[in-house]
């Protein structure tokens, strides 16, 4: 088997602060399964120390539960696909109620089910199966015992009560003008399609645009929900289309910003999985998959209080209601459950010189008159079994185009070098047999942070170089 060499480069970030909002680079753990297949994936929620999702592959159940036992992880599929009492068409999305039961909507069957997590593989119950007369494109059940779901016909939200009856409508979809306003609610709905999620107690929820950069925050109350916060600052460009006998549609822009892709929150905050990607960039990538390395976290006042920058690209995200643990669906390359320990990577957060569990911390210097030239101290003994050991380098902020310089104080000779995303380009330049230079630029277009892995192959060694940084406007 083949040695791998990771070597820390780690640089202290010169104000190092995003949208006014420290960020730090979150590194993923494995999940050991008893089963490596869990399909497609999908939306999840944090449940008793593990996580509940909904299994988006048709050939496989609904639903999946991965527990946790010491250091080893359990993955159980369960529930079945049909339209009977205890069966599920289109489940979306998935709600924390308490400890042993989560809630699903099923838009195709318009009926909310409460679901207790199953103890072992295809058992499923289900209790309080409520049809919801209106029909909402997502629900969400409330602390009163009643239901909230995102409308089609009239305004942004329909309230439901116990039974599933219509009690009233709230707030309206955003548009970006009056003549925006002025199109159909049925239209804006499909232009401005999103995510509604709710915390624990299910008293405040969280409506977030999958086009845009659109999301808002709302109080629940009993017969009623009050806005807190609003933060609208991109909206998508669509072409409207009605031809009068009830079909309506809504085309997308290629221009379009990919906004939020998966939120989870708990009482105390809000996680949001932003893309920022344009469709045009996804198309040209050759993928349409929405997946992100970026977690914003707000508090409930709408305050964006952190963000986070994954070392690996996903598809759905999920928090401990502790806050201790973040759950995702990444694709790495293939779709795979991993987690993120909060406690443990807080340690790692870019700026700061302090390494975290696991990491060797070799000294950096900054040449401020010069491209950036990052040393390692050669005098630092790397011992080639340590695999577990993480390799972070941050580049600060950066402009599209900007170009650093990485300098590796080995006898490496490279052969070559890899990255994971679109987000930077690399070129290297052996200097001389003791040292080689690896030249990273940057080539995404849009602001804001971007993470990605550098792989170096020296023909019998790998060096994996996890970077993070910030496109300035």
């Amino acid at each position: 088997m083949k040695k791998i060499l990771f070597l820390l480069l780690f640089l202290s970030c010169i104000g190092c602060r995003y949208s006014n909002n420290n960020y730090k680079l979150l590194i993923h753990s494995d999940l050991k399964l008893n089963s490596e297949y869990i399909g497609k994936g999908g939306a999840i929620i944090a449940y008793q120390g593990g996580i509940v999702g909904i299994e988006e592959s048709g050939s496989l159940s609904p639903f999946f539960a991965i527990t946790t036992n010491g250091e080893s992880h359990s993955l159980t599929h369960f529930g079945n696909r049909g339209q009977g009492p205890d069966d599920f068409v289109h489940p979306y999305p998935i709600q924390y109620i308490d400890e042993d039961v989560f809630g699903v909507y099923d838009m195709m069957l318009k009926q909310f089910k409460e679901v207790s997590v199953p103890q072992k593989e295809d058992a499923i119950v289900t209790r309080n199966n409520v049809s919801l007369a209106s029909q909402p494109a997502k629900a969400i059940k409330t602390a009163y015992n009643q239901y909230l779901g995102l409308s089609f016909q009239e305004g942004l939200f329909i309230l439901m009560d116990e039974k599933g009856e219509e009690l009233s409508t709230f707030f309206e979809y955003p548009y970006r003008n009056k003549d925006e306003k002025a199109i159909k609610n049925p239209i804006r709905a499909m232009a401005y399609q999103g995510i509604i999620a709710a915390n624990p107690q299910k008293t405040k929820c969280v409506y977030a645009s999958l086009n845009g950069e659109i999301i808002h925050f709302y109080d629940i109350r009993k017969d009623r929900i009050s806005l807190i916060h609003k933060i609208e600052k991109q909206y998508p460009a669509f072409k409207p289309e009605d031809n009068g006998s009830g079909n309506y549609s809504a085309m997308a822009s290629w221009d379009n910003t990919v906004g939020y892709i998966s939120i989870a929150a708990t009482d105390k905050h809000v996680y949001a999985l932003y893309s920022g990607k344009s469709l045009k960039e996804l198309k040209e990538g050759n993928s349409l998959e929405f997946v992100s390395r970026e977690v914003r976290i707000f508090d409930w006042t709408g305050n964006r209080v952190e963000t986070y920058s994954l070392d690996v690209s996903c598809k759905y995200i999920g928090v401990s209601n502790d806050e201790k643990t973040l759950w995702a669906i990444a694709l790495a390359p293939d779709i795979t459950p991993v987690y993120f320990d909060l406690a443990d990577n807080n340690k790692k957060s870019i700026g700061r010189n302090i390494p975290g569990k696991g990491e060797n911390s070799i000294s950096a210097e900054n040449n401020l008159l010069s491209p950036l030239s990052l040393r390692a101290n050669a005098e630092k003994k790397i011992d080639p079994d340590e695999e577990k050991k993480k390799n972070i380098l941050n580049l600060g902020k950066m402009h599209t185009g900007e170009e650093k310089k990485l300098t590796i104080p080995l006898n490496l000779r490279v052969k070559s070098i890899s990255a994971t995303s679109t987000d930077i380009s690399l070129r290297d330049s052996a200097v001389s047999a003791n040292e080689s230079i690896i030249y990273i630029s940057i080539t995404k277009q849009r602001p804001g942070v971007f993470t990605d892995t550098i792989s170096i192959s020296t023909g019998t060694k790998q060096i994996l170089i996890e970077i993070a940084g910030e496109v300035l406007k």
